[in-house]
């Protein structure tokens, strides 16, 4: 989004302390609903968390200091943002996945366009740490009415949002369950983190240093039994950010992969999975044990390439060996910051 996009009165806000702004929270709302964007569903080389918060863009820039405001702000601010696919997403602007969301426009968007791309009407989601929703309403659009999207959401707080978030789209072909997944069925303690880094709750232990919000109770489940319970046909995707037990996971899904053999984007955080009694290592064994094999994100084109021994990337992919994913060439090109 650029400086000429922007409404005729909002460049100004560039050089503002909005701290000393008088201006009322419900203007400031709208100004933030008029500076808003969403980044197109491509490739983002070189892509990581914050890469825009610097971004000279004025656009970019006057989102910055919005977003900066709200966070100081006491009361929780939410804004609804029009999202890929004619979808609406109630965002608060006051945790990290806003940060990006609002700011730059995306969040992950290397893995966000390989799930726009890969999806197809009929096909079968799986979204394990939901959160509010962002991958679960972009799937719930690519895959139609023919198609199914199940998403697990063990937070109350962000099961909430994910709940207003599918109700604001009136979507039907969604199935959402506010449980842990992991691999065996039971209860267990989630650690609630503090607002700011919500999407941080976990069964493990938080990864960094941050301010915890309590825990909870929740209802744990084997992936096995829970949708196989559900009558699964078949299952394409499996999207699993769960901070930390992605390998607890996988082995209480083992049933699933093997008669499905579906595809798996999933985190890999070796401080979050240490804190879950697991690691990297494991992890990737676990999946090529399962006859995966295993892509990175390449940093130089933001398109899945088979990982090289050693290869990491905060995200990546596992594929059955016997589907292989279309692969691109490892073709260097220089990151873009200002889109």
């Amino acid at each position: 989004m650029s400086n000429a996009s922007l409404p005729a009165e909002l460049p100004e806000m560039v050089d503002r302390d909005l701290s000393n702004w008088h201006v009322t929270a419900e203007v400031l709302v709208r100004i933030a609903d008029a500076a808003a964007c969403v980044r197109p569903l491509t490739p983002y080389p070189g892509w990581r968390f914050d890469i825009d918060w610097d971004n000279p863009d004025p656009a970019f820039q006057i989102r910055q200091r919005i977003w900066s405001f709200f966070r100081g702000e006491a009361a929780e601010t939410t804004i609804c943002l029009k999202w890929h696919h004619g979808l609406r997403l109630n965002l608060q602007l006051v945790n990290d996945l806003s940060k990006q969301l609002f700011i730059a426009g995306c969040d992950e968007p290397n893995e966000m366009a390989f799930v726009n791309g890969f999806l197809e009407p009929g096909m079968v989601f799986l979204d394990a740490g939901a959160n509010i929703g962002v991958y679960t309403l972009l799937a719930s659009a690519r895959v139609g009415a023919s198609g199914r999207v199940y998403a697990c959401e063990p937070s109350s707080r962000e099961f909430s949002a994910l709940s207003q978030n599918l109700k604001l789209n009136s979507i039907s072909n969604v199935q959402a369950f506010p449980i842990a997944l992991s691999d065996s069925d039971g209860e267990v303690e989630l650690k609630i983190a503090e607002p700011e880094h919500s999407g941080q709750n976990t069964i493990g232990g938080f990864a960094y240093e941050i301010a915890s919000a309590g825990s909870e109770r929740v209802i744990a489940r084997r992936l096995d039994g829970l949708l196989l319970e559900q009558g699964l046909k078949r299952l394409d995707l499996i999207k699993l950010d769960v901070e930390g037990v992605e390998a607890r996971v996988l082995r209480g899904a083992g049933r699933v992969l093997e008669e499905f053999r579906p595809v798996l984007l999933f985190e890999v955080s070796e401080r979050s999975l240490r804190n879950a009694g697991s690691g990297v290592e494991e992890l990737l064994e676990l999946a090529q044990s399962l006859r995966y094999e295993i892509y990175a994100f390449d940093v130089h084109t933001g398109l899945p390439v088979v990982a090289r021994p050693g290869e990491l990337t905060s995200n990546m992919l596992a594929a059955p060996i016997e589907a292989p994913l279309a692969i691109s060439r490892r073709t260097r090109v220089e990151p873009v910051h200002d889109r």
